[in-house]
């Protein structure tokens, strides 16, 4: 990717539009995060059905997941493949590969960069980065507390079955797919990355991120919930901002991530606001210029990533106001469920509950591009 390609500091909106509403649809492999090779199996399937009716490929979110170099060296090959239900699998940039050999028909249009930065980052957000007391909807302190335990195990399994972005895994990841997908199809928009806000500014702050950026398609920034990050300090201190703000909120991200840095824009995260009984529609619409991907699910309280509720009413008025926005570049829409939700279906069950949601979604922006006619 150009540096030229991203947005410059000074950017201004242009209301000039050309597209209106969603114009892709993807899965994150957080849904099969213990087994990925199994999600593209399932994409596989229902892509074949899709293009029997000539409707576009689901496209894939790959999360770059690794072993912690102490299984690695410690337990026999035949423990860890009985141990592969229930932990991630080392994802290299060759096996990343022999995934898209195999399931041809899967495109694997963005990589998920690890969650921290820096080994000191890994061990500060675990014992007092993370909040002790988050908000949550309906709920109380019981919750709060559940939920911020909860954050912290999801921290030490980021720490476990990510690592840290210093070590370039998911970069790799990402360079190589982007690579093959344009070398073996033309007309393919390549393979992008996505950042949280302390990655990138890791990077940029190690003088790498432009490197990082030549070697993918796109790089896309993405808000994450708010916690203490010791890598926000120095942009923190500088612009008079907290560096939870500058981690989780979009607009705050759009001005002083996305365009400060050159980026190619925003995977907006709505399934957290979504579960916290928001209306994600007046953040949205905040950030329309740079949003590029989305990710969907339901979830209330510190249950989160389910199947997406369409009965909830700030899903309704969201949906309903993003399938009718007009902005000047494409948008994705990616469901990004939870792997411990989706080990309780089976593969059939998986099969029909993305299908099903997916052919839901086209209907509904089908039915409000219809009343705009």
């Amino acid at each position: 990717m150009n540096a030229e390609k991203g947005f410059s500091q000074n950017q201004e909106r242009k209301e000039s539009f050309t597209y209106t509403g969603v114009q892709g649809w993807g899965v994150t492999t957080s849904a099969w995060l213990f087994q990925p090779e199994k999600g593209l199996a399932i994409i596989s399937q229902l892509n074949e059905e899709r293009e029997s009716r000539d409707q576009d490929l689901i496209g894939v979110e790959l999360y770059a997941t690794h072993l912690p170099p102490a299984i690695r060296k410690t337990l026999p090959q035949s423990a860890i493949r009985t141990l592969e239900k229930h932990i991630p699998p080392d994802l290299t940039p060759e096996k990343a590969l022999a995934l898209i050999k195999k399931f041809p028909n899967v495109p694997i249009t963005e990589v998920h960069a690890e969650f921290n930065f820096s080994f000191w980052e890994e061990v500060y957000r675990t014992i007092i980065g993370e909040k002790f007391f988050p908000e949550v909807s309906d709920g109380g302190i019981t919750d709060r507390v559940k939920l911020a335990l909860k954050n912290r195990r999801d921290q030490v399994a980021w720490m476990l079955f990510f690592g840290r972005a210093t070590q370039m895994e998911a970069v790799d990841i990402a360079s190589y797919l982007n690579q093959e997908s344009q070398g073996q199809y033309p007309n393919s928009s390549g393979t992008g990355l996505n950042l949280h806000t302390n990655i990138v500014e890791g990077f940029a702050q190690q003088g790498r991120l432009n490197s990082v950026k030549s070697q993918v398609a796109r790089v896309l920034a993405e808000p994450e919930r708010p916690y203490r990050s010791p890598i926000m300090r120095r942009l923190s201190h500088e612009l008079n901002i907290k560096g939870e703000q500058l981690i989780s909120d979009p607009a705050t991200i759009r001005e002083h991530i996305v365009f400060r840095y050159g980026l190619d824009g925003l995977t907006l995260g709505v399934d957290h606001q979504l579960a916290q009984g928001t209306d994600p529609t007046p953040s949205f619409r905040q950030v329309l210029d740079v949003v590029r991907n989305i990710h969907i699910a339901g979830g209330k309280g510190s249950r989160l990533h389910t199947a997406i509720d369409f009965d909830d009413p700030n899903t309704r008025a969201f949906l309903s106001s993003l399938f009718t926005s007009r902005h000047q570049h494409p948008i994705k829409l990616f469901l990004d469920l939870n792997p411990l939700e989706m080990g309780k279906l089976s593969p059939e069950e998986q099969f029909e509950l993305i299908a099903a949601t997916i052919d839901r979604l086209e209907d509904k922006q089908k039915a409000s591009l219809d009343r705009l006619k």
